[in-house]
């Protein structure tokens, strides 16, 4: 029987893949800061890190992003180092030469922002804030393990447990009816968490390598979100159509504290993620971006 670490294992995604691996095949343990995981600790602490179980693989679904309650107000370069960058080098150090197979979670803001805003999985990466900065470092340290390794990459994920933007939208429609968008609205890929799990499952389970994306097939826009949360909320929203600069100089003034600069970059320009459709995948996406907004509300508190 094979082992598995899964990091950041109290997390959305981390939480839904506990849930869906098969139990007879691998060993699984998990570790993440708080919850109820088998090793509570935290992995930019070197020694923490050295005390974590020998496996066979690695899913390093451990990071902070954007939808983390913690993020500094000041300094934030800093932050997102300390948890995203420091964290793999620890785990380097601990695994690097001793694994069978290490998966690294990436994220589309990874993706250099190009004319077309399609990105397969050959796309050029280019850090574009401090988040996307410190995934792309982190894939430069993760190239480096001396084992099998893959590289996920989501688009914006929703399902049952998921805040962060669908949170503040339907937060804000439901309490004050009124959203500020920008002028003209860009297509945006999405996908629900059991399906980034399924990807995760079929890549260890056939211990591949490589860079997957994964993406619902539909093409949407955050327009066509809020049309779909207000159908589930039975609220019309009156919508305040404003240039992109405006949210640019938002960001600015803010610190990009408002908006960070990869948000911004989102709603500038289409942002989708093609599925990797090699053949040496059967996965597909199975959830529509109905359900996936759908399911994803349904979870919230709101009141």
């Amino acid at each position: 029987m094979k082992s598995i670490l899964i990091t950041g294992a109290n997390g959305f995604l981390g939480r839904d893949l506990i849930q869906i691996l098969d139990k007879s095949k691998y060993q699984i343990y998990s570790t993440d800061l708080i919850g109820s995981v088998d090793f509570t600790g935290d992995l930019t602490d070197k020694l923490f890190v050295k005390k974590l179980p020998e496996v066979d693989i690695v899913i390093n679904v451990a990071a902070v992003q954007y939808a983390s309650g913690n993020i500094p107000i000041l300094n934030k370069r800093k932050f997102f180092k300390k948890n995203n960058i420091d964290s793999i080098i620890n785990l380097k150090s601990k695994y690097g030469n001793s694994l069978q197979l290490f998966v690294q979670i990436g994220t589309s803001m990874m993706f250099k922002k190009n004319k077309d805003g399609a990105y397969d999985p050959n796309s050029e990466f280019n850090g574009n804030g401090y988040y996307s900065e410190s995934k792309v470092q982190a894939f430069h340290i993760f190239r480096d393990f001396n084992c099998k390794k893959s590289l996920i990459i989501p688009s914006i994920i929703g399902g049952p447990g998921r805040a962060g933007l669908f949170f503040t939208i339907a937060k804000i429609i439901k309490k004050f009816g009124i959203l500020i968008l920008p002028t003209k609205s860009y297509k945006t890929s999405i996908v629900h968490v059991r399906d980034v799990s399924y990807l995760i499952q079929e890549v260890i389970d056939q211990e591949l390598e490589g860079v997957f994306n994964a993406s619902s097939l539909e093409k949407t826009s955050v327009s066509d979100w809020i049309s779909l949360i207000e159908g589930y909320l039975n609220k019309k929203c009156f919508i305040i159509k404003i240039p992109i600069f405006l949210f640019w100089i938002i960001g600015f003034l803010s610190n990009y504290n408002v908006l960070a600069k990869e948000q911004i970059l989102m709603l500038s320009g289409n942002h989708i993620l093609k599925p990797n459709t090699s053949n040496n995948l059967t996965w597909r996406p199975k959830k529509d971006v109905k359900t996936i907004v759908e399911e994803t509300i349904q979870s919230l508190n709101l009141n």
